[in-house]
């Protein structure tokens, strides 16, 4: 008996608490559930899609992204090689692993062919595998793309399939090949012309137009 004549003392004491706990959250609780049901709601209507394209360093299924960098210098000169989070939508797999090592052993052995140096040097990895989030989606191209910059000026950009990189013995060659594209020397404009020339005999004129075509084109993914 003096069981339960306890259980209804703490009752009685209990259950008014809870009911005006209850009282006094109930209307955030609604309105946190209204806000909620709310969006989706007026997304639908609107026929919108999540803004996926706003969203930088995470992979589509929400993992973050790691940075990867290296930084070399000798004499006045600078050169990086950066794997950017922001102009990729995945980590390094093992075969993008395999070519940023042989990338860098192969760019420490440039540095050290070169008696001077005096530029700052950037090289980007943009590792687009899958396409659905970021600056992936919005560039929508599947590929590894490496663009090298002098100067904070872009140089040069080269791009690899990700299946030419399964097959492991061409890594090397492809990493000779991105070495020589973004480090090459310094170019030259090319030069060209287009014209008509009439008999200086007969009435008629000599033009010349020259164009000036450089070999660097204007930078459209951002230096990170």
């Amino acid at each position: 008996m003096s069981l339960l004549a306890d259980h209804s003392r703490v009752s009685a004491v209990v259950t008014p608490l809870i009911t005006r706990l209850m009282r006094a959250f109930l209307p955030v609780m609604v309105v946190a559930i209204l806000t909620i049901m709310h969006n989706p709601i007026n997304s639908l209507a609107r026929n919108e899609t999540p803004e996926l394209t706003s969203l930088e360093g995470i992979t589509h299924y929400g993992m973050a992204i790691d940075e990867v960098s290296k930084k070399f210098v000798k004499d006045d000169a600078i050169l990086e090689i950066v794997y950017s989070k922001n102009l990729s939508d995945d980590n390094m797999d093992d075969y993008v692993k395999q070519l940023y090592e042989e990338l860098i052993r192969r760019i420490e052995f440039w540095i050290s062919s070169r008696k001077e140096l005096n530029e700052h040097i950037k090289i980007v990895i943009s590792n687009c595998k899958f396409c659905k989030i970021g600056y992936c989606k919005k560039k929508g191209l599947k590929e590894i793309r490496i663009i090298s910059y002098r100067n904070n000026k872009e140089y040069m950009r080269t791009s690899v399939i990700h299946r030419e990189l399964l097959e492991k013995e061409q890594i090397p060659k492809i990493a000779e090949r991105i070495v020589s594209n973004c480090l090459s020397p310094e170019r030259s404009p090319s030069l060209s012309f287009s014209g008509k020339i009439t008999s200086s005999c007969l009435p008629g004129s000599i033009i010349f137009r020259f164009h000036l075509w450089p070999i660097r084109g204007p930078s459209i993914d951002p230096v990170v």
